[in-house]
C-alpha cells in the first residue's frame, strides 16, 4: 500500500510489495550522527584553543611560545595523523548500483554497508560526482528505511550550490520531501511540498507539482484526512492527463486505487488498478505491470470475483517469473492457494500452498511462509482434518517467531553496519579537517604577530561582554527583587488598616485626622512608587520614607506607639547612598510583629552611627520578641507568610556581588535581665563605598 497507516492496518498478505514489512518498521534516523560527531570533535579543538589564547592573555606569553601552541595543535592534536587514505578505485556510482542489487536480493546490511560507502565517496569528492548519483544514493537510503542519512546527502547537495538542470532539482526537491516524511515529520513534509508546489507553479515544473500532489496526498491519508486525500490525488491525476505524463498518471491511478480499496470501495478501486495496468503496459514497465496486475487480483478476490482473481494472479505470476521477484512468487502463490481454498478447491489450494511455502524458502522468507501456513491451517481447520490443521499451525506459530527473531537480528546487524560506517566516515572527515588545518598554518605564520593581536583584543572584549552581561543579570535580579519588595511593603492588611481609621474618622467628623492620614499616606505611597524606580536612594530619602511611615503607624495606633531617629553628625545624609528600601522591611516587621499584639506602650528607634569602614544602621523595638510573635502568627493565620525581610535577605547578596562589598544585616532578640523576651535588635553594615 502507498499509505503507510493503512499499510499496518492491511491484511498483510494483499501486499504485492518485494520489500519486507521488517524493512518498513526500520527506525528512521532522523540526522546524520556522523556529521554530528565530527561536530562535536571540531568544537573540543576549539575549546582547547581558547583556553590556550585566555591563559597567555592573563600571563603574557611570548609571542613565539604561542606560535609553538598553535603549531602543535594543527599537527599534533589531531586524534588521527599522517596523510588519508588513497581514494577507492570503485567510484560512487559503481558503489550505489552494489547496494541496489543487494537491495534487489534482501540482502539490507550489505546494501547499508554500500550505500553508505557511496555516500562517503560523494562527500570526500565534495559533490564532484554527478547529481544523478547522489539522487540514487538517497533513493538506496529511502529504500533501506535510513532516510536521515538520504536527506542530509541531498540537504549537503543544496547547501554547496551544486548546478543542477530543473529535471535534477525537481528529483532533489522532491525526494527531500518524501524522506521527510519517511521519518515521520509530517508537518515539515507538508510544508516542503506546499514549497514545492509553489516552485512549481512558478517555474513551470509539471512533474513537480504532480509528485508535490501525490505527496501531501499521501501525508493526508496519514492524518486520516479522506476528503483532502482524494482531493489531492483528483488534482494529480487531472493534471498528468492534460500534460500527458504516462508514467506519473500511472503511479497516480496506483494510488487512486489503494485510497478506494481501503475506502471499501471495491470497483472503483479495480477500474483504477486496471487503467494503471494498461498505462504500464504502453510503457513497457514490467515492475509496474505486475504491481497493478497483482493489487487487482486481490480487489477482485475481496470482490468475490473468484475466477477473475484467479486469473490475475496467474498472470502475475508469470510477471514474477520472468522478473525473479521471488517475494511476489512466493506471495502470489500463497494467494493462488487461497482462492481455490476459498473456491472449495482443497487439494489445489494445497499445492499453491506447499509451492508459496517452498519458494518463500529459498529467499528465507518468514513472512510469507507465516501467513500461508495460518491460510492453510484455516482451510483444513474447516475441513475437518486437525492433525494437518494443527501441524499448520505449528509451523505458522514456529516462523511467526522466527520472524520476530529475525527482525531483532537484522535490527541489531543494520545498528551494526550504521556505527561502523560512521566511525570510517567520521575518520574521512577528521582526516579531511586536519589537511584543511595545516593548509592555514602558512598563513598563520605569515601573520603570526597579527593574529595574535588579533585574538587578545578579541577575548578581552569577550571577557568585559561576559562581565557586562554579568552585571546586567544581576542588575535585573535586584530589579524583580525590588519589585517583589514593593509588592510586600505596601501590603493589604496595612492600606486596609489605614483606610479603616480613615473611615472611622470620618464617621466621627474628625476632619483633621482625616486629613492628616490622607496626605502622608499619599506622600508614602508616592515616595514608595518613586524609589522603587531607583537601584540605590539616598540616606535621607530612605529615613524620611521610614519616619513617614512611623508617623502613619503612630496615628492609627494613637498613644500605643512612640518611635525616633537618631543620625551621627559626622553622616552627610544627602551624600550617603544606600539600597531602596532596605531600612523599611524591618522597621514595618517592628510594628508588625513586635509591637502590634504588646499590651501597652511601643517604642521604635533607629540609629545611625559612624564605623571605621562602614555605617551601623540598628532598627530597634521592645515589643514581645521574635518567638511570641510566631507562635501568635501560626494560631491566628497559619497560612500568612512575611517575605519582606526574606526578599531583603536575598537582595544583599545580589548587592555585595554588584558593588564588591560586604553588607551584612544581622537580628538579635533582647531580653530583660529576667530572661524574658523584650524585644528584637536588627543591626544592618552599610558599607562607606556606597558614598558617591
Amino acid at each position: 500500500m502507498t499509505n503507510p497507516a493503512e499499510f499496518f492496518n492491511a491484511p498483510l498478505h494483499a501486499m504485492d510489495d518485494p520489500v519486507s514489512v521488517y524493512r518498513r518498521k526500520w527506525t528512521c534516523c532522523k540526522a546524520d550522527n556522523a556529521i554530528y560527531q565530527s561536530v562535536a570533535g571540531v568544537m573540543a579543538e576549539m575549546n582547547y584553543f581558547y583556553f590556550i589564547i585566555e591563559n597567555m592573555a592573563r600571563t603574557g606569553i611570548h609571542t613565539v611560545i604561542f606560535l609553538l601552541l598553535i603549531i602543535h595543535i594543527l599537527f599534533f592534536y589531531s586524534p588521527t595523523r599522517g596523510e588519508p587514505g588513497q581514494r577507492s578505485s570503485v567510484s560512487a556510482m559503481d558503489m550505489v548500483r552494489k547496494a541496489d542489487s543487494f537491495l534487489a536480493s534482501q540482502d539490507i546490511r550489505m546494501a547499508q554497508r554500500w550505500a553508505m560507502k557511496a555516500k562517503a565517496q560523494i562527500i570526500a569528492s565534495e559533490f564532484n560526482e554527478d547529481v544523478p548519483t547522489t539522487l540514487l544514493a538517497a533513493g538506496v537510503f529511502r529504500d533501506v528505511f535510513q532516510p536521515g542519512f538520504g536527506f542530509s546527502l541531498l540537504d549537503r547537495l543544496i547547501r554547496e550550490k551544486v548546478r543542477m538542470s530543473p529535471g535534477e532539482e525537481t528529483k532533489v526537491r522532491n525526494l527531500m520531501a518524501g524522506l521527510t516524511f519517511q521519518m515521520g515529520d509530517y508537518d515539515d513534509a507538508f510544508k516542503m511540498y506546499q514549497a514545492n508546489l509553489a516552485l512549481a507553479r512558478e517555474q513551470g515544473l509539471d512533474s513537480l507539482r504532480v509528485l508535490s500532489w501525490m505527496g501531501l496526498s499521501r501525508i493526508a491519508g496519514v492524518k486520516q484526512e479522506r476528503n483532502q486525500q482524494i482531493s489531492y490525488l483528483e488534482d494529480a491525476l487531472a493534471w498528468t492527463m492534460r500534460t500527458g505524463y504516462k508514467g506519473l498518471e500511472a503511479e497516480t491511478r496506483m494510488m487512486t486505487g489503494d485510497y478506494y480499496m481501503l475506502a471499501g470501495s471495491l470497483p472503483a478501486s479495480r477500474e483504477s488498478f486496471l487503467q494503471a495496468q494498461r498505462l504500464f503496459v504502453s510503457r513497457r514497465d514490467s515492475a509496474g505491470m505486475l504491481s497493478s496486475r497483482l493489487r487487482g487480483a486481490w480487489v477482485a478476490y475481496m470482490m468475490k470475483d473468484y475466477p477473475v482473481a484467479l486469473a490475475e494472479f496467474r498472470s502475475g505470476l508469470t510477471l514474477a517469473l520472468n522478473l525473479s521477484r521471488h517475494f511476489s512468487i512466493a506471495n502470489t502463490y500463497g494467494n493462488i492457494g487461497t482462492v481455490f481454498r476459498d473456491m472449495d478447491q482443497p487439494d489445489s489450494a494445497a499445492i499453491y500452498y506447499q509451492k508459496g511455502i517452498e519458494e518463500a524458502s529459498r529467499i528465507n522468507d518468514y513472512y510469507n511462509i507465516s501467513w500461508i501456513c495460518f491460510d492453510r491451517y484455516e482451510m483444513f481447520r474447516k475441513s475437518g482434518d486437525l492433525q494437518k490443521a494443527l501441524d499448520s499451525y505449528i509451523l505458522h506459530k514456529q516462523y511467526s517467531d522466527s520472524l520476530e527473531a529475525q527482525q531483532s537480528r537484522r535490527y541489531l546487524e543494520q545498528a551494526r553496519a550504521v556505527y561502523e560506517e560512521e566511525s570510517r566516515q567520521q575518520q574521512l572527515e577528521l582526516l579531511s579537517l586536519k589537511l584543511k588545518q595545516q593548509r592555514m598554518l602558512v598563513y598563520a605564520l605569515a601573520g603570526g604577530s597579527i593574529l595574535v593581536i588579533v585574538i587578545l583584543v578579541l577575548v578581552i572584549l569577550q571577557i568585559r561582554l561576559n562581565n557586562r552581561r554579568k552585571m546586567a543579570e544581576i542588575k535585573r535580579s535586584m530589579t524583580e527583587l525590588t519589585q517583589m519588595n514593593l509588592r510586600q511593603q505596601m501590603n493589604p492588611h496595612f492600606i486596609f488598616n489605614i483606610l479603616n481609621s480613615i473611615q472611622y474618622a470620618i464617621y466621627q467628623k474628625d476632619t483633621v485626622t482625616v486629613n492628616e492620614y490622607l496626605g502622608k499616606f499619599s506622600l508614602l505611597m508616592r515616595k514608595t512608587l518613586e524609589n522603587s524606580r531607583h537601584t540605590t536612594i539616598t540616606l535621607k530619602e530612605e529615613l524620611d520614607m521610614a519616619a513617614l511611615y512611623l508617623e502613619l503607624e503612630a496615628i492609627r495606633f494613637k498613644d500605643k506607639l512612640t518611635w525616633e531617629i537618631k543620625v551621627d553628625d559626622e553622616i552627610d545624609l544627602l551624600d550617603c547612598r544606600v539600597p531602596a528600601m532596605l531600612i523599611q522591611p524591618f522597621v514595618e516587621n517592628a510594628i508588625s510583629h513586635g509591637l502590634k499584639n504588646k499590651p501597652g506602650h511601643g517604642h521604635v528607634a533607629i540609629f545611625l552611627t559612624q564605623q571605621e569602614d562602614h555605617i551601623r544602621c540598628v532598627v530597634e523595638d521592645d515589643g514581645i520578641g521574635r518567638k511570641a510573635a510566631a507562635g501568635i502568627a501560626a494560631e491566628t493565620n497559619a497560612r500568612h507568610q512575611s517575605l519582606g525581610t526574606a526578599i531583603t535577605q536575598s537582595r544583599v547578596g545580589l548587592i555585595n556581588e554588584l558593588y564588591a562589598k560586604d553588607l551584612k544585616i544581622a537580628i538579635e532578640d533582647l531580653y530583660d535581665p529576667s530572661g524574658k523576651p523584650c524585644g528584637t535588635r536588627v543591626v544592618i553594615h552599610l558599607p562607606v563605598i556606597l558614598k558617591q
